[in-house]
């Protein structure tokens, strides 16, 4: 008897696995602010320190790719939102969710997307990633002193 064999399924980079139970523990929750938002991020994270850093700078890698669309950059500004917020929220769905608004736009979020008008990670990126914060710094000193 030949069983047939199983269809290989893709591994999920972990990144998108670390950001998928971060949005299953958000999803359970009563209170769903940005703070909670973030501190379900940062649960699932773990506390070794170039983890984390790792894990935010794809993240902000991912939030530039989907800014990197002029067509979702005009879209959210028809809508009078921000698109680097907005992304960040989008991100945080999950790699679905990202493809979706880059292949349909952002009316497939449907109403949810004016929920996306504050910030949850600004604000927190420059305590937990230090060198984008120097590395910005710097680079506006050099800016000021060449001009």
């Amino acid at each position: 008897m030949n069983a047939q064999p199983k269809a290989k399924r893709r591994s999920m980079p972990v990144f998108w696995q670390l950001l998928r139970k971060a949005k299953n523990t958000f999803d359970k929750q009563l209170d769903k602010t940005n703070q909670i938002k973030f501190r379900c991020v940062e649960r699932v994270v773990g506390v070794d320190a170039s983890d984390v850093e790792k894990f935010w700078l794809t993240y902000k890698d991912q939030v530039d790719s989907l800014l990197d669309s002029k067509r979702f950059e005009r879209q959210c500004e028809e809508k009078s939102l921000t698109a680097k917020i907005v992304a960040e929220h989008i991100v945080f769905l999950g790699n679905g969710a990202v493809r979706r608004v880059r292949d349909e736009g952002v009316d497939c979020l449907g109403s949810e997307i004016m929920l996306y008008q504050e910030s949850f990670t600004s604000n927190k990126l420059e305590s937990v990633i230090p060198s984008i914060t120097k590395d910005s710094s710097s680079t506006q000193e050099e800016d000021s002193s060449a001009a």
